[in-house]
């Protein structure tokens, strides 16, 4: 008779990214890890007041080290065996616009990222987010989302056409939009057969008709692409659309990014 072996834990450095209270005493954390990507695991006993095993690290935006079982089923449930606090984010709590902006950023990643795979590029662009929100000081405006929404979409192979026509592939001329659905730049003279036999009413066709941007905006995202992250901090980008890329995800994963609206509420006061 085969005895059972018990699986053998790994051992990782990972983001939470998201939790789920899902009794009274338990919690279902979602985790970002170079090594594996998305992953959901349960954590038994994490809401105990006096539990050891996860040391109250199990916050939104806390880079942890874990020890983790991985599920026998793909898809489903990793075990969370312990974890501890390799680097907290005290101090971007201290402020709600860092928090509502490290909460979408969150987000944002967690939408692209791969469910265990090897994720270190948007690992490594989530920790370089954490690290600069926690630090002093302030900045962190439009640009500054715009970059993180840009890399993200970049390392997970949906980099936004912005140098050239999707359609002709020829340099951009004058009158052109950018397309949320095919996520780059059509001159208005090779617009989408779709789009051409559709009535204008950009309220309800917006995604199909496209959406305007001058050439300062497309050239300051081009430089925010593929600049370092830190170069956006401080710095407005010129008047233009301030979610396109935001709902290029969206469009992406087929659902609204929830945290934005928080984001949205906190930039109206």
């Amino acid at each position: 008779m085969m005895r059972h072996q018990t699986p053998t834990p790994e051992d990782l450095c990972a983001i939470v990214i998201g939790h789920v209270d899902y009794s009274e005493h338990d919690r279902i954390v979602r985790l970002l890890s170079a090594e594996h990507g998305l992953i959901s695991a349960m954590a038994r006993g994490a809401l105990r007041p006096k539990n050891k095993t996860f040391s109250h690290s199990l916050d939104i935006g806390n880079r942890i080290r874990i020890s983790i079982n991985r599920s026998k089923t793909p898809g489903a449930l990793w075990k969370l065996k312990e974890a501890s606090l390799e680097k907290a984010c005290h101090r971007a709590r201290q402020s709600l616009f860092k928090t509502a902006l490290l909460t979408y950023c969150c987000e944002v990643i967690s939408m692209l990222a791969q469910p265990e795979n090897e994720e270190p590029k948007l690992f490594a662009l989530l920790s370089k987010v954490i690290e600069q929100l926690n630090a002093a000081g302030e900045g962190f405006g439009d640009r500054y989302r715009i970059a993180v929404e840009l890399k993200s979409l970049a390392f997970c192979g949906l980099t936004p056409t912005l140098r050239r026509c999707v359609a002709c592939t020829e340099p951009l001329e004058d009158n052109y939009r950018f397309y949320k659905v095919e996520g780059g730049i059509f001159h208005n003279k090779c617009l989408p057969k779709r789009a051409q036999v559709l009535s204008p009413q950009r309220s309800e066709l917006d995604d199909l008709l496209g959406v305007e941007i001058s050439e300062a905006w497309r050239q300051a995202a081009l430089l925010t692409l593929y600049s370092p992250l830190e170069q956006s901090i401080g710095i407005n980008m010129p008047p233009g659309p301030k979610w396109l890329f935001s709902e290029m995800i969206e469009q992406y994963r087929q659902r609204q990014i929830r945290s934005k609206n928080f984001l949205l509420s906190l930039e109206k006061l």
